[in-house]
């Protein structure tokens, strides 16, 4: 299991521990009253908005590291609230590591720090990690050095994922199973991405470098207000016939993300 817990959320905030840290943090979907009153939370660090999509943290902290099922993963304060790792991501990382078979060729793409890639890699599977941040890139391929995973098979591209899926689709390259966790809005290089107006462009890329039954897909979806039964209306259009699984993300009783996955 993760090394976290939410120790509390209510008014808009998230009290967790992650490994020997305990952080606050903002949730705006959350505004219930906390089980226990936030002056008593007894944090090592706040985050706190400084304007749109900007946090900062007060006191900074020094980069520690937790682990999961054997992987080690470096957390850092950064100024986009995240840390390092997704907590609700580990039911999706324990569906991987019993589907995932030695020998594929998984493309995991908003791939971040690395955490799916591992799993992937450490069940045999060649592993192509894509992310358009040159920074999370780099701190994925660290993680993987801290797991003892330096030399597996894993190829780590800095590039917009749609910009990397047009050129592989051109190039004839396949893949086994694909990857997926875009974000509600993003940005790359002079291209936004807007989850509810990309979607199914990207869906349909992902789609010509898979083959016509892939072994594996996993959607994930941050976007607000889409219910799992809307992901696998997604889905559908493009994987007809697949036998789609749908459902929430949840640490405790607060749910924070969707899945569709086959």
């Amino acid at each position: 299991m993760l090394d976290y817990e939410l120790i509390d959320y209510g008014k808009g905030l998230k009290f967790e521990r992650f490994g020997s840290k305990k952080l606050i943090r903002p949730e705006g979907s959350v505004q219930k009253q906390p089980k226990n009153p936030i002056f008593s939370w007894k944090e090592d660090s706040a985050c706190r908005s400084q304007g749109t999509r900007h946090f900062e943290w007060d006191p900074p902290l020094e980069p520690w590291v937790i682990e999961y099922d054997g992987l080690k993963l470096e957390l850092r304060v950064t100024n986009s609230k995240n840390i390092g790792v997704f907590p609700e991501q580990e039911a999706n990382w324990q569906w991987l590591a019993k589907k995932v078979q030695p020998g594929m060729k998984i493309l995991n793409l908003f791939a971040y720090t690395g955490a799916a890639t591992m799993i992937c890699a450490r069940a045999g599977a060649e592993v192509c990690h894509v992310d358009a941040s040159k920074g999370a890139v780099r701190w994925a391929s660290d993680n993987a050095k801290l797991s003892g995973l330096g030399e597996m098979p894993i190829r780590w591209i800095v590039e917009d994922a749609m910009a990397f899926l047009r050129r592989e689709a051109t190039r004839g390259r396949t893949y086994d199973g694909v990857i997926l966790d875009p974000p509600p809005f993003g940005k790359a290089d002079a291209d936004n991405f807007l989850f509810k107006r990309d979607i199914g462009e990207l869906l349909g890329a992902c789609k010509r470098v898979l083959p016509e039954h892939p072994k594996l897909f996993l959607l994930n979806s941050y976007a607000m207000n889409l219910e799992p039964e809307d992901l696998r209306d997604l889905v559908a259009r493009h994987f007809k016939g697949e036998k789609i699984e749908t459902g929430e993300l949840k640490v405790g009783d607060l749910a924070l993300s969707t899945y569709a996955r086959f």
